[in-house]
């Protein structure tokens, strides 16, 4: 048997990790006939193309894939739900301001509310890039990375590098779902990564997350309430806005 090709080999391991959900080096390392850091070297291309995370003796699959949710189908629902959010958010941020926008419909929708202000956006989002583009009263930093293509974001190493290198007054922080028990959750493993990143270089952070986020568990554990400093919601059960308070966390909603 003549030995596989790398691109054979990336494509042995992705059938194998949508199969199982988990790769181990020496299994595999038996499987396709090469060294165990022939395969290493494979795991670590496709963790730089966001195609899996490495973990202790093999990889694992990024994201839940059945959890994924497309952008384009995103930032048409809740629409009004959003804009309200949107606006409480962007009250907050006044000239001068360095301001982080994270990825999603929600933050998307904030960016069109900046633009008419004097500010440092800095973003992995490309619908945020977009909005900012043509604005030249607007420093506009873009961290770089491992495009993740549902949610059209950078994600990965580079990416966390730039945002550990900055600071910033505030941060608007997306979601796919939070709940009091277990923080703030999203899809994808190298977006956790890279939204904790942004945590540690924001002086204000606020989570921006619609209504329906409200008990919803993802796949990855982003961060705990501890480092959230406001929640920006539409509207909240009583119980959530009790606890949440009492644990310091100031509350806006348009009902406010």
């Amino acid at each position: 048997m003549e030995p596989l090709q790398p691109f054979e080999r990336h494509k042995y391991i992705l059938n194998a990790l949508e199969s199982d959900g988990f790769v181990n080096v020496n299994k595999l390392s038996e499987d396709l006939k090469v060294t165990k850091v022939t395969v290493r070297s494979d795991l670590e291309n496709l963790e730089l193309r966001g195609m899996l995370v490495k973990t202790r003796g093999g990889a694992v699959l990024p994201e839940d894939r059945n959890a994924v949710r497309y952008f384009q189908n995103t930032i048409k629902e809740h629409a009004q739900l959003k804009e309200a959010i949107a606006k409480e958010a962007s009250a907050i941020v006044r000239v001068g301001n360095t301001v982080i926008l994270d990825s999603g419909s929600t933050t998307a929708i904030i960016a069109r509310r900046l633009k008419h202000l004097q500010l440092t956006i800095i973003t992995n989002s490309f619908p945020v890039i977009q909005e900012f583009s043509t604005v030249e009263h607007t420093e506009l930093i873009v961290s770089g990375g491992v495009m993740r293509r549902p949610d059209f974001s950078l994600v990965g190493g580079l990416s966390r590098t730039v945002f550990n290198e900055i600071r910033a007054d505030i941060l608007f922080l997306g979601a796919n779902g939070f709940c009091l028990k277990y923080g703030i959750t999203c899809a994808n493993i190298m977006e956790g990564q890279t939204k904790r990143e942004m945590i540690k270089s924001a002086k204000l952070v606020c989570l921006v997350a619609d209504s329906t986020k409200t008990g919803k568990v993802a796949l990855v554990h982003v961060c705990d309430w501890d480092v959230i400093d406001v929640l920006i919601t539409d509207t909240i059960d009583p119980d959530y806005r009790k606890e949440l308070t009492d644990r310091g966390i100031q509350i806006l909603t348009p009902q406010q």
